[in-house]
């Protein structure tokens, strides 16, 4: 009975250790995404304030891309492999939890589409 106890906490401590590695790993894709943004707005200010060479600030901005572009894989990949493994102890065989919300973008491409088509039966009318 004590070994079944024992290990009914050793599995509730993996699963509480799987969900905040996996909230984790949200906020790290998030930091990601904004630094995909800041970088290149922090090296078009640089070139600005400064009368430096042009190909440089091309060349970090483009290494900067490829660096955070590693990172957002490498977080990806770990949250991967830690949701496999967690499955496979449970049984599931069901997916993943994705680190970002899709159904939000789902929705705003729908309505972007639903504009687009709309703005195009005008144009077509105008004609």
């Amino acid at each position: 009975m004590k070994q079944k106890k024992d290990v009914q906490q050793m599995y509730d401590r993996l699963m509480e250790y799987e969900r905040q590695q996996h909230e984790s790993n949200q906020k790290k894709i998030k930091v990601g995404i904004r630094l995909l943004w800041i970088i290149p707005l922090i090296f078009l200010a640089l070139l600005f304030i400064t009368d430096s060479s042009k190909p440089i600030f091309l060349v970090l901005w483009i290494v900067s891309l490829f660096v955070i572009a590693v990172y957002l894989i490498m977080v990806e990949y770990a949250d991967y492999n830690l949701q496999e493994k967690i499955n496979e102890i449970n049984g599931n065989r069901d997916g993943f939890d994705s680190l970002l919300d899709f159904d939000d973008v789902e929705e705003r491409v729908i309505a972007a589409t639903e504009r687009l088509d709309g703005w195009k039966e005008r144009k077509g009318e105008e004609k």
